[in-house]
């Protein structure tokens, strides 16, 4: 007897599951760049109607991949979020994780394959930004609100953490991208670090000295 058109197979949440780990270490290698629905299904070793049923096409697809890399940065958000006792702690803390994630392939590739991704369809940027940037943002805001001279208000803590993120993300994919040997990444994160903690200290709304 067939089943009821809406009807899910019980293990179909299982089947996603597996379809999506195989779509997003594909779509993490070095070599790949915005690929067909058809080399989409080839890598998840299963057909193209098969993937339309799970994911509705390839911008489902795209966004399953983006959503299951917000689930595997969950630590490293975890991370970003603790409060350090001065803000100056809490930015060389959050410099140190910076300059690893810059040398994770695997962190910067999630942000090349979303970036590329979006710039060819708008709901995948979105889900980009929600799902990854906007996270990542809003758990470096909490410890710079938290940590003592910081941001005096959360409003503050967030522009101060989108700068932190955004440039030094910049960096480290400019560097991906272009290959280039001469960029330091390290000297490069600390000195904005520097820079936006002693601005944050001297910030004309005051800091949170609590």
């Amino acid at each position: 007897m067939a089943r009821p058109a809406g009807v899910r197979n019980t293990d179909y949440e299982e089947k996603r599951a597996a379809l999506v780990n195989r779509l997003t270490d594909y779509l993490l290698s070095d070599d790949i760049q915005l690929p067909s629905f058809r080399q989409l299904a080839i890598a998840a070793e299963t057909s193209q109607p098969t993937l339309n049923h799970y994911f509705g096409g390839r911008t489902g697809a795209i966004i399953a991949v983006i959503e299951e890399l917000a689930n595997r940065s969950t630590a490293t958000r975890d991370r970003l979020r603790l409060p350090a006792e001065t803000v100056s702690e809490a930015v060389d803390q959050y410099t140190t994780i910076a300059i690893q994630l810059g040398k994770d392939n695997a962190y910067l590739n999630s942000h090349v394959l979303s970036i590329r991704e979006g710039m060819t369809d708008p709901r995948i940027f979105e889900a980009y930004n929600t799902l990854l940037v906007e996270p990542g943002v809003a758990a470096i805001a909490e410890r710079l609100v938290h940590s003592k001279g910081g941001p005096a208000n959360y409003g503050s803590a967030l522009t101060a953490a989108h700068m932190l993120m955004s440039s030094s993300m910049f960096m480290a994919l400019r560097k991906k991208l272009l290959g280039t040997v001469t960029v330091d990444i390290q000297r490069e994160i600390t000195l904005i670090g520097n820079w936006l903690k002693h601005g944050m200290l001297n910030d004309p709304d005051g800091a949170n000295l609590a």
